[in-house]
């Protein structure tokens, strides 16, 4: 017996000895050296979650509690990376430099520019005619009304907020705004009104109604972008696009609710402010993370709103709500006084019910502006004609094969749109975007990573505080290591190489705006969260490419599902080159004849003319 121990006594000693001083603590895997390639060396590559449990409500709670303990992150976060692809970088082997911000300096930059003195006028539209048809009120449809003096900004203001209100009794409450002060609204509407009926406007914008998002400062309001937690105190210095809309005479009518912190893309919200509901149908989500300004636009409350686009940010609600959203190339609008949450594939953009309204808005507050260095290199913004009789000359270029990765309704709807623009003189180009899957896992690692690093102290005193699919993913973030963030900044660099190859052979690249239309809300999702990774994947599937690398990307819905929810079309094009896609989508928007009206919607404009 005591020859068994002592040899049992010697192995022991043996293996502790190979632990401790011999075995490499990480084995040195398999490295996967990246060639390099061109757009013709292709294989479509992009796939679906392998993660199917949706968890919700006490489940969820369970599960974010599990994952931060020594089991959670010895055992299932590192299962859950692997079936997410979230480590795939890890071991490759990438031979081109990193590019760590999509900043494209122009040959010819442009200087800084008083929006006050930018002329605006041309994009203004003809004053329309009642109509039976369902329409969306637009800038034109205020500025005309304003002009003749059949309603004033004070009239449109008292109605506005009254149908705030009335969403907040509605059963389930539409919970669109996080903040509106009234008596701030009624102040900026009454000094609209003496501008305007002194012929002294300053600007298009001036009397007309909107919203900007939680994630940017806006006076009197706090920056909280979607908690309890952050921006305690009110703001004290407005973001640059919050003072240039308030120095052209917007009445701004409130900061409009988001995903929390804008790490999801449904808009669910389980803080003070609670979730937004989506305006087309209130037991569906409005999309995220700019959930609220989507919701908003399309209810008709505000015909233009601000959002920000860090992972379709703009483009998922726009597509989900039936409206247009933009996300301009990165450094076109100035992120200062944005809260900075992921800044390097991040930026704000205009969420309206016309593209001719988001060339306007995009327009005014494009420039240089001295506090966001990224602004410096763009060049001068010019937009061209939105009402061409033809798209003759103009190439589409459609990868088939990601193009056709969506829900089959969806598909059918954008196959449509894209028969109308061929029909319009465009010639379609088949082109293939190489290695898709690493592109979307690059955006999905340097988005979460960047959130974590700014949101390090929250995480650390407000864990339970956070709703459990933000929490899971930040917790997913914090074991990213150094090599997998460089490799994801070295594959930013080679789908840029891809796209400004693809971008020598057609003008514009087209595909939907989401994979599914607007989910529906679950029992048990508004009292802690949801996490569907499969959900989101499908929702944000044609989003990333445009975060990424910077490029521009513009929404248009082209039609509905047999639910009633909106269908979208996504045009993205070359940095700087929002034109070409403002172009696109004018031409685009006309194919959806008879647009269908939400559920919720108020008619304003009427409301006020009709008021005695």
């Amino acid at each position: 017996m005591g020859y068994v121990q002592s040899l049992f006594g010697i192995f022991s000693g043996a293996f502790v000895f190979w632990l401790l001083f011999v075995r490499r603590a990480t084995k040195p895997g398999k490295l996967i050296r990246r060639r390099r390639l061109t757009p013709e060396n292709y294989e479509y590559n992009m796939v679906r979650a392998t993660i199917p449990l949706r968890s919700s409500g006490n489940l969820l709670r369970f599960v974010r509690h599990l994952s931060n303990t020594w089991i959670g992150r010895l055992i299932l976060n590192p299962k859950t990376k692997r079936a997410l692809h979230y480590n795939m970088l890890h071991n490759y082997v990438i031979e081109d430099h990193p590019t760590y911000e999509p900043v494209m300096p122009a040959s010819e930059p442009s200087e800084a520019r008083n929006p006050l003195e930018i002329d605006l006028n041309y994009l203004i539209q003809p004053e329309r005619k009642e109509s039976h048809d369902f329409k969306f009120r637009t800038v034109s449809d205020f500025y005309h009304a304003y002009r003749s003096g059949k309603v004033t900004p004070e009239d449109i203001a008292e109605c506005v907020m009254e149908d705030v209100e009335k969403t907040e009794q509605m059963k389930p409450r539409m919970r669109m705004l996080a903040e509106y002060d009234v008596e701030d609204v009624y102040k900026m509407a009454r000094e609209s009104t003496i501008r305007i009926n002194n012929k002294k406007p300053l600007s298009i914008f001036d009397g007309i109604p909107v919203v900007i998002k939680e994630e940017l400062a806006v006076k009197p309001y706090h920056l909280r972008s979607g908690t309890t937690f952050l921006g305690r105190d009110p703001v004290k210095e407005e973001s640059t696009i919050a003072a240039k809309l308030r120095a052209g005479g917007a009445v701004i009518i409130g900061v409009a609710n988001m995903h929390e912190v804008g790490l999801g893309v449904t808009g669910m919200n389980i803080s003070a402010s609670g979730t937004a509901r989506n305006p087309y149908n209130p037991h569906h989500y409005p999309g995220g993370s700019s959930s609220g300004s989507g919701a908003c636009v399309a209810a008709g409350l505000c015909p233009i709103a601000i959002g920000t686009d860090g992972g379709g940010s703009v483009r998922i609600p726009s597509t989900l709500c039936g409206i247009v959203g933009l996300k301009p190339t990165h450094g076109r609008w100035s992120r200062h006084g944005t809260m900075p949450l992921c800044r390097t594939v991040s930026v704000a953009g205009p969420m309206t019910t016309c593209v001719q309204d988001t060339a306007m808005l995009l327009e005014f507050l494009a420039g240089e502006d001295p506090l966001d260095s990224a602004t410096w290199h763009q060049p001068t913004l010019t937009i061209g004609d939105l009402q061409p009789k033809s798209l003759s000359g103009l190439k589409i270029g459609i990868d088939w094969k990601h193009f056709r990765d969506a829900n089959a309704e969806i598909v059918a709807e954008c196959e449509k749109a894209v028969v109308y623009l061929e029909k319009q003189g465009a010639e379609l180009v088949a082109i293939n975007i190489p290695e898709c899957e690493e592109m979307r896992m690059a955006h999905c690692l340097l988005i979460s990573t960047e959130m974590h690093s700014f949101l390090q102290e929250a995480y650390r005193d407000n864990l339970c505080d956070f709703v459990g699919d933000t929490a899971l993913v930040l917790g997913l973030a914090s074991s990213a290591n150094a090599v997998e963030y460089i490799n994801a900044n070295k594959q930013r660099t080679r789908t840029i190489h891809f796209l400004k190859q693809i971008f020598k052979q057609v003008d514009v690249i087209i595909c939907p705006g989401c994979g599914i239309t607007a989910p529906r809300i679950q029992p048990g999702d508004l009292k802690y969260g949801v996490n569907d990774t499969g959900m989101i994947i499908d929702i944000m599937r044609f989003s990333p490419l445009a975060n990424l690398t910077g490029i521009p990307g513009l929404v248009v819905p082209v039609g509905y599902d047999a639910k009633n929810l909106p269908i979208g079309l996504q045009i993205m094009g070359p940095w700087w080159e929002e034109d070409r896609l403002l172009r696109v989508g004018a031409v685009a928007e006309r194919m959806l004849a008879k647009k269908h009206q939400p559920q919720v919607y108020f008619d304003v404009l009427k409301e006020a003319m009709s008021s005695p």
